[in-house]
């Protein structure tokens, strides 16, 4: 996602919207903080749609396939 967030977003959408343009530099040093971001965000956004997911399932009385289910095993 950083690669694309650098090709999109800094280097086509934000210098159409603000008509100037962002040095490189202080793009790539938000790189850093792009990773970290996407990485925490998917940590806690899976376990909550898994369970989401499985609650709904369960109220809907549907019968759930996930892999990682403790029902299966």
């Amino acid at each position: 996602m950083p690669i694309i967030d650098y090709a999109v977003l800094y280097s086509v959408l934000l210098p159409l919207v603000l008509n100037t343009s962002i040095p490189e530099a202080y793009i790539l040093a938000l790189v850093p903080s792009f990773v970290i971001y996407n990485v925490t965000s998917t940590l806690y956004a899976v376990p909550i749609a898994y369970i989401t997911a499985k609650r709904v399932s369960e109220y809907l009385k549907i019968e759930t396939r996930f892999p990682l289910s403790t029902s299966q095993q």
